[in-house]
């Protein structure tokens, strides 16, 4: 297995993150990164995932979830986690839910305490989580982590 220079990689994701790129646009960029970084054929299989349409059931999915079971007022600050989930077929996939509790800047362990939301919510379902869950682990011996 090859190994990337996380210092680098994390660079990299930190300048996409704090750039005016959309996010498909974020996404191939750090794609390509990681494909100078490790050329491997699942690159292109990332590459044509529908980021957009994801992006846009995603935001249904949390629309829905604040307009059927809201968070109490004392709810402040949101945390969205990645989570590998069973799937009805017996296997595993991976997705994305969401808490809340009140922020506190001062501790760090904010999100335990007074929780809204956990095992209340349904995780989102995104097509692309799935995806690149498929393609990194369970696409039989060839995944991307190789």
């Amino acid at each position: 297995m090859t190994s990337y220079n996380v210092h680098k990689l994390f660079a990299e994701i930190e300048s996409v993150v704090k750039s005016d790129l959309a996010v498909t646009e974020g996404l191939q960029r750090i794609i390509q990164f990681c494909e100078r970084e490790h050329p491997h054929p699942h690159w292109s299989s990332l590459r044509a995932l529908n980021v957009d349409g994801d992006l846009q059931r995603l935001r249904e999915w949390l629309q829905a979830i604040m307009q059927t079971m809201p968070p109490p007022a004392q709810v402040t600050g949101l945390w969205f986690g990645l989570f590998n989930p069973g799937t009805d077929e017996g296997g595993v996939t991976a997705d994305l839910h969401v808490m809340g509790a009140p922020y506190s800047a001062e501790n760090h362990n904010w999100i335990f305490k007074d929780r809204w939301g956990q095992g209340s919510t349904p995780h989102a379902e995104s097509a692309v989580l799935h995806e690149i869950y498929q393609i990194a682990y369970a696409r039989a011996q060839g995944g991307a982590q190789e």
